[in-house]
């Protein structure tokens, strides 16, 4: 018959030494957001999307307003935060 007992490894880890574990994880994210810091400063600022007001009137539609303004609806749509 096999024996139903088992053995069973009883070690104990080192206690966590908090304040170097702190100082690890902390060096860590500094370093994670210098390189963040440094990329942006390379890349140039977004350009930004020329718009105008129009109000819009009687008989108006999406599709009306994209082709005088040379435009998608979709685009329409995107920037004015309509419901699709």
């Amino acid at each position: 018959k096999r024996s139903k007992s088992r053995s069973v490894d009883h070690g104990f880890a080192a206690p966590f030494d908090l304040d170097s574990l702190r100082s690890k994880v902390e060096g860590r994210f500094d370093a994670v957001h210098k390189d963040e810091d440094e990329q942006s400063k390379r890349l140039p600022p977004p350009t930004p999307i020329k718009t105008m007001t129009y109000t819009v009137r009687d008989r108006d539609t999406l599709t009306s307003l994209a082709a005088r303004f040379d435009t998608t609806p979709s685009e329409l749509t995107k920037l004015n935060r309509l419901a699709t």
